[in-house]
């Protein structure tokens, strides 16, 4: 199982930066930062994301600025086009988002790494959020296919992801909010 932090949209560098030590002992692999950032404050929170062993995302309209790093990119629902119609830039790693089983498999039949698929739970750092869940046969037919590669999103928490084991029976990757910047010191 790997697992992928994404800072709350509200994240500045400097909480990425106090966040870093307790990601790392989550066992965090990769870091999506979703926030808006002037790239000069960016930069150097991303060479200590990368010091810590732990790979950054950058999204899509970002990742030419910071492409002489080891970063990865994430495809956002909106920019999917981008994965679909026009050469995606080489990146380290691949990410994208998805609502629906149809397009998860579409983009990891395309040149996408990961797939972020959601909602699994209804979502804690997203209140209002009213779309159905995602159907556990879904789940259970995407994570039998590709494993690690489905990324499960949405009202993660460790209960959540205990049951989750318990009811796939198959390797699969989890992404949060809550879960990596929630309640912690």
């Amino acid at each position: 199982m790997k697992f992928f932090a994404i800072t709350p949209e509200t994240f500045a560098a400097k909480d990425v930066d106090h966040s870093l030590n307790f990601i790392c002992r989550k066992k965090v692999g990769f870091l999506y930062i979703r926030f808006n950032m002037h790239t000069e404050h960016l930069q150097p929170v991303l060479k200590k994301i990368i010091s810590k062993d732990i790979m950054p995302l950058v999204p899509y309209n970002r990742y030419e600025t910071y492409k002489d790093l080891p970063v990865g990119l994430h495809i956002r629902t909106s920019d999917q086009d981008v994965a679909f119609t026009k050469q995606v830039p080489p990146a380290a790693v691949i990410t994208a988002s998805s609502h629906d089983a149809e397009t998860a498999v579409r983009l990891l039949n395309q040149n996408v790494d990961y797939v972020f698929i959601s909602p699994v739970f209804k979502p804690l750092s997203k209140q209002a959020d009213t779309r159905n869940l995602l159907s556990r046969s879904c789940i259970q037919l995407l994570v039998k296919e590709y494993g690690e590669r489905i990324v499960l999103l949405g009202g993660m928490s460790e209960e959540g992801i205990a049951q989750l084991e318990n009811e796939l029976n198959n390797d699969f990757s989890v992404a949060g909010v809550t879960m990596f910047f929630g309640n912690h010191p």
